[in-house]
């Protein structure tokens, strides 16, 4: 089976409102994105995370209202498959609550051509979901009753309509809700008119007829007979026809007017399109304001309708808002990032009757996909195609409100009205970028260090909006300062004042030491202070390597040495405060220092043979030595020592070279408290006693980069089942504990240098982006505070790690130019680039696209070289292979008259050499008959590209062109190409014919077919895990894989020319490119895993990882009792939606395992894991222990 998780979860934000939904009158932004629901609390610094919600279902819409007498908002969350449910806050118990669901399954009804979508009445009457062409889902929000009835207890609130009374619920129940027939198909937009309580629900909508004319038509809702009103009953205009043919957007008007005011003001409605927008007045017949609607008959009044127009820069309007405390003015938000502000300006007199539309462009943001205003001015921009932003309007003096923000750039608060503080603002302001990597078209996994840790640089963004993505795994350091010193092996900070903060640095070598000063005074900035290094400190020695430097809580400073230590006094010399000499100290027998520690004012050292001395500082102003309270022999050679204090009794470890065991003494008199075995066949190198919350644990580290953890008892003993084993390098382990923004933390120094902190029930291992780091030290000092001192093989650094994310993604923008696909050169150490860039003309509409290659600096992000392909030429292709003397040779694949309709009919291949120079040479370009939309690298020089349905070998030798040796043509439309490294095997994904297995021989210089999938998939993406499967993805967000058969026995051949299926499951994404690789640190037990990475247009990267036959058995059971036993949000069914779906079949998900679910298991209550284990039967029944089950998942954790 294979194991399939999220590294990067959704990115894109398709959805976002704004709502009181935890706290009366305390508004919160809720987003949805793609498969979760984000909730954010709006704080002077920004946005802060609340809550995330996985959701197992493809998020449609959202909408909030409040129920007559509720102090909190609800919210309604429309899902694909369509299922429909409302959540409400959890209370103290639960962050929120599922109020109640339904599903919208229609079996004879046909889908919606737009995207589905859900509309609230403003009178909260009713919710309206549209799903299905030619139907509206009507829900009653309350039930309306004859005025002699029985009133409800459980009902709040009654409106008036005409003879009958509309009784609002508390709850909301969804079974209640009812189809009615909606006449028109070809709807664009649909919404619930913003119209007074005294009308009846009003549904007004966009429609195509079959002139290809766009139509605005208006329907009311009977909520009593569930039917709409007939034509002669209604109280509006019934269609407008529209001039646009691009109209698609409704901007449903509010009224201020109160009921009195309504024969007064006139109601109406805005129309947005491509060109234009026009405002239509939505008039009633005088003396029936009010929703009086019977059986009779009423003339409607056919005169005095009016439409009032203006002209829009040619865009495609995709979100609007409307700006809080003002009903007349809306921003609106186009497909190419440009923002504009549309005000409806009208009359002064009592009839407020409109007078004009005025569009105001504010400048240029992010793509947008949705708008919500926040507050003062304030509006949060959800995007699909590039970062979600925080920005702010352009306001008057008056208006300017200053509010702190976090610009995210790590660097702290903003205050937003410093950049000029009671000006005038006349510009749209970008306050904080929120990181989006979709929609992500290509990708490649890079290790340009050369390290074995690889990340991912992916081709991110669109219209006009593109950028690559660096994203690396791991902790990233914020480096403040450096140093260039040669042979460093080790530092330690100290400090010399008793009550102050450490403003020394002492380095050893392998021959001598040296001591930095950092002279600064409280509240100094940072690059006021400055370094000096010392040529003398108290009686410390500078000529012999140090072994350790300790700190004592009595102002005592100890230089380790492997002869003797040394110690100078805190406290003031000739009435200055300062250090002053002390003394030194050796073993009578002068046995030789080799590990040492210190808690508080106890020191330990251990010599030659096995022996530990405890030491005790004293009062410094009573100059005395160090004073030796006991000394024992452990009978074996000491590999390291710890000192801390365990629940209040402080404690000595002590691990031993010989017997691979970790001692644990009582102070002071070192009786033995435990002696705790280490199963290993490696030397332990290093030992820490650490506390997390409130939990203490003992750390040892081995010779060959494995960590064993054990949790402590009440009695500073070692759990003997809470024993956990890491694998995290290939090279000793040293720890180092400090104190992060998010607790405790232990920095692992190896060749793949981590951190350790504590999550929820277990502890999570966050790589450390740094290499050749050999020594680290604590370093809180007033120009560097919270800092930690770093050694490495360039030197020494300075530094903090401000969160410890897991992912850190950069971005490098190229101008107009936007990378759509991507290769790597390793001689060039460098990005091949296929660029787009797009100019839309705002005037015609024109929108004209132009392709280029660029160079970019894989260290240093500069373009180095460019190169435009002709015009009306676009690339659809680039790989990396080499020709037959082993030279990298860069390969691009065109598509000729891009302008012309249909299908692609010619094209180029377009291959460059690499040089000396570190730059691209032409070759002479080969041209074929049709679009090359894939390409693929095979071994002795030769390369597949995939051409319409042919796929065609090419040869290349030196600088000669590409020479064609053979082709295959058997698909209807080769999309994807890919082959393993060495090989000459080639699987096709076809657009419309699943994966093809193609087997390429040199000496024949034949390309034959091997076997294929007979079901018709319509492949987006596929890739070879290894020789025998193939991973799959196809257009309706499901992932697949197939296995090659077997050979028939004692011949060459197979058995079967079928590639069987395998797995079948609904990832909900679409899946843009699978590529090999990893973004871990491949070493030990990792490499035994094969594993794809995935990209999806939702800015998302997944893993894929094949399991052994043991591991697929625990995680399979353990994801089912999780999904039989634990309750979902919106009472979805986790089986149903990873249940393959397809128009004509569904299959059952099987040959995955749900990586994000079954993670979960580690945030269980211990109740919901008691459940988890015993199932639902005694079949079901997990027979591992818990602690077992545990490993494993942490284990599949740290696979990405």
């Amino acid at each position: 089976m294979h194991y399939l998780a999220h590294t990067q979860s959704c990115s894109s934000v398709e959805q976002a409102i704004k709502c009181d939904f935890r706290e009366p009158g305390v508004d919160i932004l809720v987003l949805g994105k793609e498969t979760a629901l984000e909730f954010h609390a709006l704080e002077p610094t920004g946005l802060k995370l609340l809550h995330k919600e996985t959701i197992y279902g493809q998020i449609l819409d959202l909408k909030a209202w409040k129920q007559p007498g509720a102090d909190t908002s609800v919210i309604a969350v429309l899902t694909a498959f369509p299922h429909l449910f409302v959540l409400s806050t959890g209370g103290t118990s639960s962050f929120l609550r599922t109020v109640s669901s339904v599903s919208l399954v229609e079996r004879s009804g046909r889908l919606s051509d737009e995207i589905p979508c859900l509309s609230v009445d403003t009178s909260s009457r009713c919710l309206l979901a549209h799903v299905y062409a030619g139907l509206v889902r009507v829900f009653p929000l309350g039930k309306e009753v004859k005025k002699k009835g029985r009133r409800s207890s459980t009902m709040r609130k009654e409106k008036e309509m005409g003879d009958e009374k509309f009784v609002l619920e508390e709850e909301v129940d969804l079974e209640r809700g009812y189809n009615v027939v909606l006449p028109d198909l070809n709807v664009f937009a649909i919404s619930l008119l913003a119209l007074p309580s005294s009308y009846p629900p009003t549904i007004g909508l966009i429609q195509q007829d079959y002139t290809g004319q766009r139509v605005f038509k208006t329907y009311a809702l009977d909520l009593s007979n569930k039917e709409f009103f007939a034509d002669d009953q209604l109280l509006t205009r019934k269609s407008v026809r529209l001039e646009d043919y691009g109209s698609n957007t409704i901007i449903s008007v509010k009224s201020s007017a109160s009921v009195e005011d309504m024969e007064e003001k006139e109601e109406g409605v805005v129309i947005v399109g491509e060109t234009m927008a026009v405002w239509i007045s939505l008039l009633v017949p005088e003396g029936e304001r009010k929703s009086e609607v019977t059986s009779t008959k009423r003339k409607r009044r056919d005169t005095f309708e009016r439409t009032i127009g203006t002209k829009l820069p040619v865009s495609v309007i995709t979100a609007y808002c409307q700006v809080e405390g003002n009903s007349n003015q809306f921003v609106l938000g186009d497909l190419y990032g440009t923002f504009y502000t549309l005000n409806i300006e009208k009359s002064t007199d009592n009839r407020e009757k409109v007078l004009s539309l005025e569009i105001e462009n504010l400048g240029l943001t992010s793509s947008a996909k949705c708008i919500v205003y926040l507050a003062n001015n304030y509006l949060f921009v959800g995007s699909h195609f590039s970062d979600s932003q925080l920005v702010r309007l352009p306001v008057k003096p008056s208006a300017i409100d200053a509010m702190d923000v976090d610009d995210g750039s790590g660097s702290g608060p903003v205050a937003v009205g410093n950049k000029g503080k009671g000006k005038a603002s006349d510009k749209l302001e970008v306050i904080a970028n929120f990181t989006n990597l979709g929609p992500i078209y290509d990708f490649r996994v890079v290790d340009v260090e050369g390290v074995g840790h690889s990340h991912v640089v992916t081709c991110s963004g669109g219209f006009g909006q593109g950028s690559l993505r660096i994203v690396r795994q791991g902790v990233g350091l914020n480096e403040l300062a450096s140093f260039d010193f040669e042979s460093v092996q080790k530092c330690w900070s100290f400090r010399s004042n008793k009550a102050g903060k450490a403003d020394h640095l002492l380095l050893s070598s392998t021959h001598d030491s040296r001591i930095l000063a950092f002279e600064s005074s409280e509240g100094e900035e940072a690059e006021e202070g400055s370094v000096e290094e010392l040529e003398s400190f108290a009686n410390f020695k500078f000529d012999a390597p140090t072994l350790s430097v300790l700190q004592l809580d009595s102002g005592t400073v100890v230089q380790v040495l492997r002869e003797e230590i040394v110690f100078g006094w805190q406290g003031r010399v000739d009435g200055v405060k300062g250090f002053r000499d002390g003394s030194n100290w050796k073993h009578p027998d002068g046995k030789k220092i080799t590990v040492a520690a210190a808690e508080g004012d106890y020191l330990a050292l251990g010599f030659e043979g096995g022996e530990i001395a405890l030491l005790r500082g004293t009062d410094p102003d009573q100059s005395k030595d160090l004073e030796l309270i006991k000394s024992m022999d452990m009978s074996n050679e000491l590999a390291c020592l710890a000192l801390s204090t365990i629940h209040g009794k402080t404690v000595l470890a002590a691990g031993l070279w010989n017997v691979h065991s970790v001692c644990l003494l009582s102070l002071p008199d070192l009786s033995l408290l435990h002696e705790q075995a280490i199963e290993t066949s490696f030397p332990l190198r290093s030992v820490e006693l650490s506390t997390f919350e409130d939990s203490s644990y003992l750390l040892v580290g081995t010779g060959e980069g494995t960590l064993i953890h054990y949790q402590f008892d009440e009695n500073n003993t070692p759990i003997a089942n809470t024993k956990k084993q890491i694998r995290l390098g290939t090279q000793a382990i040293t720890f180092t504990s400090f104190e992060s923004h998010e607790g405790s933390a232990v920095f692992v120094t190896c060749d793949q240098p981590a951190i350790i902190s504590r999550g929820v029930d277990r502890f999570n291992y966050t790589v450390v982006g740094m290499k050749n780091v050999v020594s680290v030290a604590t370093f809180d000092n007033v120009n560097y505070p919270s800092c930690l001192a770093f050694v490495t093989s360039d030197g020494v650094r300075i530094g903090k790690f401000d969160q410890l994310e897991k992912l850190h993604v950069r971005t490098v923008s190229l101008g107009e130019h936007e990378p759509k696909y991507l290769t790597y050169s390793p001689t060039l150490t460098a990005y091949v680039v296929l660029c787009y860039r797009t100019r839309l003309d705002r005037e015609s509409g024109d929108e004209i696209r132009t392709s280029s290659i660029r160079l970019i600096d894989a260290i240093t992000f500069e373009e180095k070289w460019s190169h435009d392909l002709d015009v009306d030429e676009l690339g659809r292709s680039i790989e990396l292979t080499r020709n037959s003397i082993g030279e990298e040779v860069v390969v691009v694949g065109t598509q000729m008259n891009c302008s012309m309709a249909g299908e692609g009919k010619a094209g180029r291949i377009r291959g460059f050499t690499v040089t000396e120079e570190r730059t691209l040479v032409p070759m002479e370009s080969v041209k074929v008959n049709g679009a090359v939309f894939a390409l693929a690298a095979l071994r002795d020089g030769y390369f597949a590209a995939g051409v319409n349905s042919r796929v065609v070998i090419f040869s290349t030798k030196g600088s000669a062109i590409p020479e064609k040796v053979s082709s295959w043509g058997g698909a209807i439309l080769c999309i994807s190409l890919s082959s393993l490294p060495d090989s000459n095997s080639v699987l096709v994904g076809d657009a419309f014919r699943s994966l093809i297995l193609l087997d390429f021989n040199p000496e024949t210089k034949k390309l034959e077919e091997v076997a294929r999938d007979v079901q018709c998939n319509m492949t987006t993406s596929a890739d070879m895990l290894n020789e025998d499967t193939f991973v799959g993805t196809e257009a309706d967000l499901n992932i697949f894989t197939v296995q090659k058969p077997e050979m028939k026995e004692g011949k060459n051949e197979l058995m079967d020319d079928n590639l069987m299926p395998r797995g079948a499951y609904h990832l909900g994404e679409m899946v843009n490119r699978i590529r090999k690789g990893t973004m871990v640190p491949q070493f030990g037990d990792r490499s035994k895993y094969n594993s794809l990475l995935y990209a999806t247009s939702v800015g998302s990267i997944g893993v894929i990882v094949d399991l052994d036959e043991e591991a697929s058995r625990i995680l399979s059971t353990l994801e089912r009792n999780m999904q039989n036993v634990l309750p979902t949000t919106g009472n979805l069914s986790v089986k149903e939606f990873r249940t393959f779906r397809q128009d004509a079949r569904t299959l059952e998900p099987i040959g995955f395992i749900d990586g994000d679910l079954v993670e979960r298991f580690t945030q269980l209550s211990e109740e919901d894991v008691r459940k988890v284990m015993e199932g639902a039967t005694e079949h079901e029944r997990l027979l591992e222990s818990k602690e077992e089950i545990m490993t494993l998942i942490e284990e599949m954790i740290r696979l990405h």
